[in-house]
């Protein structure tokens, strides 16, 4: 496979994971009595907003991160506070990932320059 086509099948399978993704959060809602149409469409655009611009989903990503370093108490049981940005920096990776199906990174940015 060329890289051409691996690119177009990673592009594609991006784009089927965040329809699946789009779907489940369509189903839960329904599942729970919620019908609103335009929060999934608020989702979808935010969504597609991050695909066209990795900075504003790595504004993102460092937002969550940051917020979930802050909420560690000092006495957290990792010793060395830079675990704590690899840790909090992991979640929101994740986070990304689960609720926009879009992969973040700490430094993803850097990868350009």
């Amino acid at each position: 496979m060329s890289d051409a086509d691996t690119k177009k099948a990673s592009v594609f399978a991006e784009n089927v994971w965040a329809e699946v993704a789009a779907q489940a959060a369509r189903r839960r809602l329904a599942g729970r009595g919620v019908n609103k149409p335009h929060i999934a469409k608020s989702m979808d655009d935010i969504r597609a907003h991050m695909k066209e611009d990795p900075a504003y989903a790595y504004a993102w990503h460092a937002n969550i991160a940051m917020a979930m370093y802050d909420e560690f108490p000092d006495s957290f049981w990792v010793p060395d506070r830079s675990e704590q940005h690899k840790i909090a920096n992991a979640a929101a990776t994740r986070f990304m990932k689960n609720i926009f199906a879009i992969d973040t990174y700490y430094g993803m940015l850097d990868d350009d320059a």
